[in-house]
């Protein structure tokens, strides 16, 4: 299962951050499940993923630009 991966809203940990938020519901409405993760929470060891991922979740992260890495 593919699961688009967006980053959660600062103060609404379990809502799309609203700059992503067109992006995301463009996603939900094609019929794709989408899941927010803390940007805060990547620097330690258990990420905070809302709601959690199974082990099969193929994540995409549509808003990280790999001119950027």
């Amino acid at each position: 299962m593919t699961i688009f991966l967006f980053p959660s809203d600062y103060f609404r940990p379990t809502l799309v951050d609203e700059m992503y938020l067109s992006e995301a519901t463009a996603f939900r409405q094609a019929g794709f499940q989408v899941a927010v993760v803390s940007l805060e929470s990547l620097s330690s060891d258990s990420p905070q993923i809302r709601p959690s991922l199974t082990p099969d979740a193929l994540c995409n992260l549509p808003w990280l630009d790999a001119g950027c890495i």
